[in-house]
């Protein structure tokens, strides 16, 4: 994933949540969010509001596209 950030800036990411977003039960891309902090983002946590956020603009992307 380093491959996605710029080059002076790769490193400062310690966790990153990734969210993928879809239109019509496709994926056409997704919303990373990373941090500084390593216990940002962990496995296990809860991800109830990343996946409401995901469905939110999911769902308003469907009806544009």
């Amino acid at each position: 994933y380093y491959k996605l950030f710029p080059a002076a800036q790769k490193y400062f990411v310690r966790s990153m949540a990734i969210v993928p977003m879809a239109v019509h039960h496709g994926i056409i891309g997704v919303w990373i969010n990373g941090d500084v902090l390593p216990q940002r983002y962990q496995p296990g946590m809860r991800t109830d509001y990343l996946e409401r956020f995901a469905g939110l603009v999911s769902q308003r992307l469907s009806e544009i596209v």
